[in-house]
């Protein structure tokens, strides 16, 4: 028995000591796995704890992570420097050697000419094929720069087969010429390159003027189109923006470049083309294009038509129809038709200045202005109630600026032999616009510029239909009028307007007005147009300030009435100074006159204000005393 309990102590023993080294092996493995994870911070220490049998504890179980996708590495000024610049100014560097080179051999007469173009094309080709070697195994920075100076060899020994040895002729190299930008872009295509397809862009549009073929426009202008197809499909489906400038600019160039020199004879040509050009650039982004479309297709048609009057008026509206279609289409400003439409009169205003233009002439330039307004006024209830639009502040430079140029442009053609019918021109563009801001009431910044359109065309009418003394006194109505509409209807836009014209009829009065009297010694003193003019002047702007709000434009008008009265009351004392005295006492004279007028104003006013019990009144005339 005893023997038997000593083996089972034994065997115990030994179990415990068996339990005690597993157990001791697993927390061995577990601080490894700690130190590990300590090495390698992407590893998640998630112990798993187990329970095991009782007296030994399971050591914790460490999960890895998944495998993540490896990132790019961020390129660094360092690395973009030395791969992409540094290529680039390579390949730039190695077509100067290759053109140095061949100049070289030239001027020593190491080849001929047919082995110098043959030589450049084998050349241009092994860059090629050189630079698709390098992309295949990877190395695609530097295959781009390769690649591009290929493409810009071909073009150096085409170009040379015409322009330099004329070997060739001048189509068979225009067509080795596009299928060298074409196949630059589709090599661009393949290389995601976008160098390489602006390089072969600018080959493409710099080859016409290379190989000077502006005397074939049908070729000349396709070709165009064609590049523009491929720069704009490519800038669409890459995300290539700045392709779009290069075929901008490139037709901009190209088009204009034949069409200026001469273009009578161009019209069939030139109107086809411009309406194609239009299209393809003005639905681009962003908003810039469309208006450089806008203005570059209305300088066209000027410069088409400018001698065909039927035809400008026609083609001339229907490119402001298109850029309100545009507009309405995609949500844009309409203001660049608006600008459009400044810049043709602005070309009208300088060339009918000098009232050339006979009757049948005249009659279509008034209706081109006419039918314009009538759109540019029609597009803002069009977008309100049509087509249930918010106006944009562009919309309302619309409404306000094409009457302004329509005004500008029947002005210069009806001044020079029709002067007498412009005031009631004014008058009746003064009438649209206030119907408009009755008519436009419901929106707020619409109604306030018809109305200020409106004032402006009735101030226009003012000295363009009055001359001499009536000119500052109708302004100075026109202005108490509208301080009190604006009080009425409480828009203190219209006491803005009345302030701004009030400035004007105080202009006319001090500068113009009161230049006469040395011209008009005639005039009776007190009752003459002079005196009459500066009163109601003076008068009608007080009644302005009564009318005003409390603050400083009230007080600053209230100053400025005064100020008026008691200058024309001082031109009329200078002017019996003159009258009544020698010139050795003139100066004297005209003093004391002065300040009797001075002093008799300043009570006047202290007894108004002490009637009246007005402060300001007071307080100016204890000033003037």
């Amino acid at each position: 028995m005893d023997d038997n309990n000593d083996f089972g102590e034994l065997r115990n023993a030994i179990e415990r000591l068996t339990r005690n080294q597993e157990e001791s092996n697993r927390r061995l493995e577990a601080i490894e796995a700690a130190l590990q994870m300590r090495r390698k911070p992407e590893l998640r220490a998630e112990p798993d704890i187990e329970v095991g049998p009782p007296g030994m504890v399971t050591p914790p179980s460490f999960t890895l992570p998944p495998r993540k996708a490896a990132e790019a590495p961020r390129t660094g000024f360092e690395t973009k420097l030395g791969l992409t610049w540094i290529n680039r100014i390579g390949a730039i560097t190695l077509i100067l050697g290759i053109a140095f080179f061949f100049k070289y051999a030239v001027e020593n007469q190491w080849i001929g000419e047919t082995a110098r173009v043959l030589l450049g094309i084998l050349a241009g080709l092994s860059t090629l094929e050189a630079g698709d070697y390098f992309w295949r195994r990877d190395q695609k920075v530097f295959a781009q720069g390769i690649t591009g100076t290929g493409v810009a060899i071909l073009y150096l020994a085409f170009y040379a087969a015409f322009g330099f040895y004329h070997l060739w002729p001048q189509a068979l190299v225009l067509v080795l010429l596009a299928g060298t930008t074409a196949a630059a872009c589709a090599l661009a295509l393949r290389y995601s390159a976008l160098a390489i397809a602006a390089l072969g862009l600018l080959g493409g549009y710099a080859a016409p003027v290379l190989l000077s073929t502006e005397n074939s426009p049908w070729i000349l202008l396709s070709g165009v189109a064609l590049l523009n197809v491929g720069a704009l499909w490519l800038a669409r489906r890459e995300n290539w923006r700045v392709l779009e400038a290069i075929a901008g600019a490139g037709t901009v160039f190209l088009y204009l470049g034949w069409l200026l020199p001469a273009h009578e004879g161009k019209e069939v040509v030139a109107t086809l083309f411009l309406v194609l050009f239009y299209a393809m650039f003005v639905r681009l982004r962003p908003f810039a294009y469309f208006v450089a479309t806008q203005l570059l297709a209305a300088w066209a048609i000027f410069a088409i038509f400018h001698n065909h009057h039927p035809e400008f008026v026609l083609f001339a509206l229907a490119l402001i129809v298109a850029g309100l279609v545009i507009a309405d289409r995609f949500e844009l400003p309409g203001a660049p038709p608006v600008v459009l439409f400044g810049c043709g009169y602005h070309f009208v205003v300088w060339r009918l200045g000098d009232g050339s233009l006979g009757a049948d002439e005249l009659t279509f330039q008034i209706i081109f202005a006419v039918v314009s307004l009538g759109i540019f006024v029609g597009w803002i209830p069009w977008k309100l109630w049509i087509r249930a639009r918010s106006l944009i502040p562009q919309d309302l430079l619309t409404l306000g600026a094409s009457g302004i140029f329509c005004f500008g442009a029947l002005y210069a053609e009806l001044s020079p032999k029709h002067h007498d019918v412009l005031g009631l021109v004014a008058l009746l563009m003064a009438a649209l616009y206030f119907g408009l801001s009755y008519w436009l009431r419901v929106e707020a910044g619409a109604r306030v510029v018809s109305a200020a359109a409106g004032i402006v065309f009735v101030t226009l009418a003012i000295p363009i239909q009055f001359g001499g003394y009536t000119i500052a006194m109708s302004w100075a109505l026109e202005g108490a009028l509208l301080v009190w509409l604006g009080r009425r209807f409480e828009h203190d836009q219209m006491t803005i307007m009345a302030l701004i014209v009030f400035g004007l009829s105080l202009w006319h009065l001090f500068f113009v007005d009161f230049e006469m009297f040395a011209a008009k010694p005639e005039f009776a003193l007190i009752w003459n147009p002079r005196f009459v003019t500066g009163v109601v002047v003076g008068c009608c702007i007080l009644f302005g300030a009564y009318w005003m709000r409390e603050g400083v434009q009230r007080l600053g008008t209230w100053l400025a009435g005064h100020a008026a009265l008691l200058v024309t009351l001082g031109v009329e004392v200078s002017v019996w100074a003159q009258r009544n005295s020698s010139p050795d006492t003139l100066t004297n004279v005209e003093s004391a006159a002065e300040s009797i007028l001075v002093t008799a104003y300043a009570v006047i006013l202290v007894a108004i204000g002490v009637s009246l019990k007005s402060l300001p009144n007071r307080i100016l005339g204890l000033i003037l005393i």
